[in-house]
């Protein structure tokens, strides 16, 4: 099973896709993981971090609501890619494989971020994701979670 985390940030004045941020990580990768070192440090070494900004709005910048620094990610690299470029690395993201089995044996995927719904319509919307909902088997909400808690 693998989880995925996304976070599509928009610019506040027109919605316009700015960035998208997402992290990997497997279960069969942490499993190896024999101790968790300062502050985690070496389950922060299995999990794969990139943060992707869209070429056509990467000169907005947020400074009035969602403020945000696209120039500082401190976690990945930065890769400037196009619409087309950010909905392959999506589609990739969703639809990987399970090692030694049938290529139709997608691996299981979680979802986590803050406002899923809004991702997920991002998606959809403005990248033009097609039907890989299959593969995902929990969906988990920050955002929800945060109303629950109060």
């Amino acid at each position: 099973m693998h989880l995925r985390a996304i976070d599509f940030e928009r610019w506040c004045r027109n919605q316009a896709l700015t960035e998208i941020g997402t992290v990997s990580a497997s279960r069969r990768g942490m499993k190896k993981i024999k101790t968790p070192g300062d502050h985690g440090i070496n389950y922060l070494k299995k999990i794969n971090i990139v943060h992707q900004r869209v070429v056509l709005n990467a000169h907005v910048k947020n400074e009035v609501h969602c403020i945000g620094d696209p120039e500082s990610s401190k976690y990945g690299p930065t890769v400037f890619v196009t619409l087309e470029q950010a909905l392959e690395a999506m589609e990739t993201a969703f639809q990987m494989q399970i090692t030694g089995c049938d290529p139709s044996n997608l691996c299981a995927i979680v979802v986590l971020g803050h406002d899923v719904k809004s991702d997920m319509k991002m998606l959809l919307e403005t990248l033009k994701f097609k039907d890989k909902w299959r593969v995902i088997v929990e969906i988990i909400d920050t955002q929800q979670m945060a109303r629950e808690v109060g």
